[in-house]
C-alpha cells in the first residue's frame, strides 16, 4: 500500500500528479516482517543510534519501498538532515502499522 506524504512542504506532486515523497508498506504484515524487525534491531545495536532514529530505521526496513527527501530505495543511516516531521510520519505509518498487528480486540 502506497502512502503519500501529507506533510506541508513535502507534499509536492510530479508531472503525472503522483506524490513525490511516499512510503510503500505491505498490504498485510507477515511473520517475515517480525524477523526483519528483529534483525534490523540487532544490526542497529552495533551502530548506537538515538531512539527516534532506531524506530525510523526499522520503519524503513519494514517498508517495501520509499522516496523521501534525500533518500530513496533501501537504507542510509544519516538521518540528521531529514525533517523530524518526516521521520515521525514514516515511523507512524510503517512501524505503527506493524505494531497494530499485535493488537487483539477484546470481547466485552
Amino acid at each position: 500500500m502506497r502512502i503519500d506524504c501529507p506533510i506541508n512542504g513535502y507534499d509536492e506532486r510530479n508531472d503525472d500528479g503522483e506524490s513525490v515523497y511516499f512510503v510503500v508498506i505491505p498490504d498485510e504484515w507477515l511473520g517475515l516482517h517480525a524477523v526483519m524487525r528483529d534483525e534490523t534491531f540487532a544490526e542497529l545495536d552495533k551502530v548506537h543510534l538515538p531512539p527516534a532514529y532506531r524506530t525510523f530505521a526499522v520503519s524503513l526496513a519494514l517498508a517495501d519501498d520509499y522516496n523521501l527527501p534525500g533518500m530513496s530505495g533501501k537504507f542510509s543511516y544519516d538521518f540528521s538532515k531529514l525533517s523530524l516531521r518526516v521521520i515521525a510520519w514514516v515511523s507512524n505509518v510503517s512501524w505503527g502499522g506493524f505494531v497494530r498487528c499485535y493488537e487483539v480486540p477484546k470481547n466485552f
